[in-house]
């Protein structure tokens, strides 16, 4: 309750690569166009069927997407007996399958340490002590549920809540002071 937006920053994102190579798919009369149409076409998840039994309906769908890189790099660019002299060509002899990530546009680090950021932001008419309080005690809550690996440090870096906290505490202590000196 009382929080606006969270956004993640930082941390690597898995990127595949295709890097074709130029001169065998021109001697294929392929060019890379073809390549993302095969890969657009090839990667997808299929709804197939219904099936409807006594008192239930169940779903059922094609699970066409790619689970490795491996399996991207044996994909045929050709049907079995294809007249196009593509039979027996796979992916992997035409272009480099490479595993990586996306290049950090936003770079986060702690201590020299690289890290990710969660920025939350309150709603306007939020009490900024109450979603604070509700942040840290459901950090707590997922540190002491496992849901955080152990190898994972939460940092406070701003909180706001420390200010405000601050300004009560000297709000009181000058209202005391004033009444014992009254």
């Amino acid at each position: 309750p009382g929080v606006a937006a969270a956004g993640v920053g930082g941390g690597l994102l898995r990127e595949i690569q295709m890097v074709a190579d130029q001169e065998r798919l021109a001697g294929l009369r392929l060019d890379v166009l073809d390549l993302a149409e095969l890969l657009k076409r090839e990667n997808q998840d299929i709804a197939a069927c219904r099936l409807l039994m006594h008192g239930a309906e169940v779903s059922g769908r094609t699970a066409g997407r790619f689970r490795s890189i491996e399996e991207l790099a044996t994909l045929p660019l050709g049907a079995g007996n294809s007249p196009d002299g593509l039979a027996g060509v796979h992916l992997g002899e035409v272009a480099q399958i490479i595993d990586g990530a996306e290049d950090e546009r936003l770079r986060v680090r702690m201590n020299g340490i690289p890290g990710v950021k969660l920025s939350i932001q309150k709603q306007p008419q939020a009490n900024t002590v109450a979603v604070v309080d509700a942040v840290t005690e459901q950090l707590d809550t997922l540190k002491s549920q496992g849901l955080l690996p152990d190898d994972v440090q939460v940092h406070k870096v701003s909180d706001e809540a420390v200010f405000i906290r601050q300004s009560l505490h000297n709000a009181i202590a000058a209202a005391l002071s004033g009444a014992v000196l009254a």
